[in-house]
């Protein structure tokens, strides 16, 4: 839901293992959210230091890195042609 301001709680996140860093994809995604389309010229992040200030060079690598490249996974195949055609045809 786009806002004029996000703030982010932390840098950190669990991802099922551990406590690692935003990655840049992660930042940019949730940090675009800043700024109503149409009706802002910018938005405002605000990174809240509850314990400890982040690194520097962690806040770089986040705000600056370079996105993952997302690979789609999808792949069409006969038999889910098939499975849309038979569910077209009750509808």
């Amino acid at each position: 839901m786009p806002a004029r301001t996000v703030v982010f709680d932390s840098i950190r996140k669990f991802d099922g293992h551990g406590m690692r860093t935003l990655q840049p994809a992660e930042y940019i995604q949730m940090a675009g959210r800043a700024g109503r389309r149409g009706l802002d010229q910018t938005g405002t992040v605000i990174i809240m230091c509850k314990d400890d200030v982040p690194e520097e060079r962690d806040l770089k690598s986040m705000m600056l890195g370079t996105p993952t490249i997302l690979k789609s996974k999808f792949r069409l195949t006969y038999s889910m042609i098939l499975n849309l055609f038979r569910v077209e045809k009750y509808q």
